[in-house]
């Protein structure tokens, strides 16, 4: 059996291998490495409907990767940011998680109190679709429930919101103990975990 992987060096390169695992041992190969962005790469996530691969930065880009070749197709952001001042990692994206539901929506959490959603399957020229809106605090978190329309957000005030991505409406509304910074979905199970320094 036969994966591919794709890993973020600190001097902002993006690595792909291939792992074969034969007689349960892994061989790993590496196909190629090139430059992604120009500061800090803080997530990778393969857009699976159209074959594509999305990298998010500290520079404020998500750019989309031919996945056989590596060749930059083209690149995102977020018209309502670009249009403020910020200084350092503030327009920055920090995660961002793909779903094929709704025709492959690819959500993005950066240094706001909203999660900008892309449909980078529908057109990549025009990528950007809206944002999930209504957390009092910074998102820090966002994840999709995989096979549904929905998804769970955490801020820094710890309110944990439910989305229906079909209409970008909050169905459940969820507070925290602590401020959370890791969220874990158990789709088989229809139930997700979070951590943080005191969770």
């Amino acid at each position: 059996m036969s994966k591919n992987w794709a890993f973020v060096t600190e001097d902002f390169f993006i690595e792909l291998w291939n792992v074969d695992i034969i007689d349960t041992k892994n061989h790993m190969t590496l196909i190629r490495t090139f430059k992604g962005h120009n500061q800090r790469i803080t997530d990778i996530e393969q857009i699976r409907l159209s074959r594509l691969l999305a990298t998010s930065s500290f520079d404020g880009l998500i750019r989309i990767w031919d996945f056989n070749t590596s060749q930059l197709i083209t690149e995102l952001k977020d018209p309502t940011v670009a249009l403020r001042n910020f200084k350092d990692f503030g327009n920055g994206f920090r995660s961002m998680s793909y779903t094929t539901e709704c025709g492959g929506y690819l959500l993005t959490t950066g240094f706001n109190q909203y999660i900008s959603v892309f449909s980078p399957d529908t057109s990549l020229s025009k990528s950007y679709v809206g944002k999930l809106e209504g957390h009092s605090g910074i998102v820090l978190v966002c994840e999709v429930f995989e096979g549904t329309p929905h998804c769970i957000s955490v801020d820094d005030k710890f309110n944990i919101r439910v989305w229906d991505l079909r209409n970008f409406y909050t169905i459940q509304i969820m507070k925290a103990n602590n401020l959370v910074t890791a969220l874990c979905l158990l789709p088989d199970q229809d139930r997700f975990c979070i951590g943080g320094k005191r969770v």
